[in-house]
């Protein structure tokens, strides 16, 4: 299963804005607040949830490509490099020189740089 995307929170965060929208205008005795463009839309007459406006990911993520690689992922012998996506948690790569940079492990590494 895919991590939440950013397209999903920001569909997320419309739905909690149109929710304390309604609540703001709770005493008026007619609120004008359309679901419309607010993380909802109106299909036949029933309001649906919009989760995404675009696929999560590119369909060769979808299918769930993955590598086992033992040389390091550095040539295009690896389904991930080929397929220009990086390794992820699913690969049981060994060495791996094409994973995503950890931001925590690159802000200690930084510092210690900075350090010296």
């Amino acid at each position: 299963m895919l991590p939440p995307t950013c397209e999903s929170l920001l569909q997320h965060i419309r739905r909690a804005n149109y929710q304390a929208a309604i609540w703001r205008q709770c005493l008026d005795a007619e609120m004008d607040i359309p679901p419309g463009c607010h993380g909802w839309r109106i299909v036949d007459g029933e309001l649906k949830i919009v989760w995404l406006i675009r696929p999560p990911a590119r369909d060769s993520i979808l299918e769930f490509i993955h590598c086992g690689c033992k040389t390091g992922c550095e040539t295009h012998r690896c389904s991930c490099k080929k397929a220009m996506i990086q390794c992820t948690d699913v690969c049981t790569c060994a060495g791996c020189m094409n994973a995503a940079i950890d931001d925590e492990q690159s802000d200690k590494e930084m510092e210690e740089e900075e350090e010296l």
